[in-house]
C-alpha cells in the first residue's frame, strides 16, 4: 500500500510537469535527458546515443546564447544614440540583463539539474508521509495551473509579435523585427518558462503546509489513536514535514536566486523605460492614428509582462509564508485540548520549531522576497520616471 501510494503521488507529479518540462527542453532551459525522478549520475553507464543527445543539446544551447548576444549587438544602434544619456543607459543594462539572464537560464538549469530531482523525490517522500497522517495534497491542481500559464503565454507572445510586426513592417527592413524577437520575445519564453518551474515547486509546497493545517484543524484524539498512533507521534511526524517543507522552501530560493535578483532589477529598469515611453506617447503633439494606440497597447503589454514576472515569483512565497506562519495558531488551539503531558511536550517542540522557522524569504540575500516588494518598486518606479521626464524637459 505504502509503495502504491508514492507510484501514485509519483505519476501525479509527472504529468503535472510534463508540458513545462518539455517546453522548457524545446527553448533550452532543460536539458534533453533530463527527467525528473532520475538516477543520481555515475549510477548507470551512458550509451553512445545518450552521450549524442547531450552534445547535440549543448551545441543548440550554445546557439541560442549566441543568437541573442548578435541581436545585441545590431539591435538599432542608431537608435538608440539618439537618445539622451539616461535613457541610453537605461537601454543598455536592459540589453545587459537580457544577455545575462539568457546565461541563467541555460546555464542555471544545469546546475539545477541534481537539485530538481532531489526536490521532486523528496516532495514524493513528503506527500508519502503526509498521506499516513490523513493529508492530502492536491498535486492534480498544478497540472491544470501549469496548462493555463502556458495557453496563455503562448497567446500572450503571439499578441506581441503580431503588434512588433505590424509597427516595424512599415518603417525599418525586415531584420529588425528578427533582431526584436530573437533580443526581446525569445529570452522572455525562456525566463517564464524557468519562473513557471520556481512557481511549480513553492506553489507545492504552499499546498503541503495547507494539507498539515488542514489535518491540525481537523484531528481527534479517538480517531488516531484507532489507527494505531498516539498524538505525540502524530504531531512528530507533522513537525518533522513542517520543518523540512520550510528547508526545501529556502533550497528553492537559494537555488533560482541569482536569476530571482535580475528578474526584478530588469523589471524595474524596463518599467521606467516602458512608463517613460507612455508619457512621451501622450504627451506628443499631433493627430491620434492607427499606429499610436498600436504602439500604446505594446508598451502595456510589455508593461505587464514584467509586473507578472515579479508577481509570478512572490506569490507564491507569500502564500506559502502564510500558511506556514498559521499552523502557530492552530497549535495553540491544539494545546488548550490537550490535556496529555505527552502531547504537550509534542507541542512544545513543535512550537519551538515554528518560532526559528519564521521569518522572510531572500533572494541572495539581496532582495525580501514578500509583497512588500512591490511597493518598494512603485516608489523607486515614481522617483525615476519624475528625474527623466524632469530631464526630458530640460533637453526639450
Amino acid at each position: 500500500m505504502a509503495s502504491h501510494n508514492q507510484t501514485l503521488l509519483r505519476q501525479t507529479l509527472e504529468r503535472s510537469i510534463h508540458r513545462l518540462l518539455r517546453a522548457g527542453k524545446v527553448f533550452a532551459v532543460v536539458a534533453w535527458d533530463f527527467e525528473p525522478f532520475e538516477l543520481p549520475p555515475g549510477s548507470l553507464p551512458s550509451s553512445w546515443s545518450m552521450k549524442l543527445v547531450r552534445v547535440v543539446n549543448a551545441v543548440y544551447s550554445v546557439a541560442v546564447i549566441a543568437m541573442v548576444l548578435t541581436a545585441t549587438v545590431t539591435h538599432e544602434p542608431g537608435r538608440i544614440s539618439t537618445k539622451f544619456f539616461a535613457i541610453r543607459l537605461l537601454y543598455l543594462a536592459e540589453d545587459a540583463s537580457v544577455n545575462v539572464i539568457v546565461l541563467l537560464a541555460v546555464f542555471g538549469s544545469r546546475f539545477l539539474r541534481a537539485f530538481s530531482s532531489t526536490f521532486y523525490k523528496t516532495l514524493v517522500s513528503l506527500g508519502h508521509r503526509l498521506h499516513g497522517c490523513g493529508a492530502l495534497i492536491e498535486i492534480h491542481q498544478l497540472e491544470k495551473i501549469i496548462g493555463r500559464l502556458l495557453l496563455v503565454s503562448v497567446l500572450y507572445f503571439i499578441i506581441v509579435s503580431s503588434l512588433a510586426y505590424l509597427l516595424l513592417q512599415a518603417t525599418e527592413p525586415p531584420y529588425c523585427f528578427v533582431c526584436r524577437i530573437v533580443l526581446y520575445i525569445l529570452p522572455s519564453v525562456m525566463q517564464m518558462i524557468v519562473l513557471y518551474q520556481h512557481f511549480a515547486m513553492q506553489w507545492t509546497i504552499y499546498h503541503c503546509y495547507r494539507s498539515i493545517n488542514v489535518v491540525l484543524k481537523r484531528k481527534v484524539t479517538p480517531t488516531i489513536r484507532r489507527t494505531g498512533h498516539n498524538d505525540a507521534h502524530f504531531l512528530d511526524v507533522l513537525r518533522k514535514t513542517h520543518l523540512k517543507l520550510h528547508h526545501l522552501s529556502v533550497r528553492v530560493n537559494d537555488h533560482f536566486g541569482p536569476l530571482t535578483v535580475c528578474t526584478v532589477l530588469s523589471s524595474i529598469v524596463v518599467l521606467i523605460l516602458q512608463l517613460f515611453n507612455i508619457y512621451k506617447l501622450t504627451t506628443a503633439r499631433g493627430v491620434w492614428i492607427i499606429n499610436y494606440g498600436l504602439k500604446l497597447t505594446y508598451i502595456l503589454l510589455w508593461t505587464t509582462l514584467h509586473c507578472a514576472k515579479v508577481l509570478l515569483i512572490l506569490y507564491p512565497i507569500h502564500r506559502g509564508r502564510l500558511e506556514r506562519d498559521l499552523t502557530g495558531p492552530i497549535l495553540y488551539g491544539t494545546a488548550q485540548d490537550s490535556s496529555d503531558s505527552t502531547d504537550n511536550e509534542a507541542l512544545m517542540r513543535f512550537s519551538g520549531q515554528l518560532l526559528h522557522c519564521s521569518g522572510h524569504h531572500t533572494a541572495c540575500g539581496l532582495i525580501t522576497l514578500d509583497l512588500a516588494l512591490v511597493s518598494k518598486m512603485l516608489a523607486a518606479l515614481t522617483t525615476y520616471l519624475v528625474i527623466l521626464i524632469q530631464f526630458d524637459s530640460a533637453f526639450t
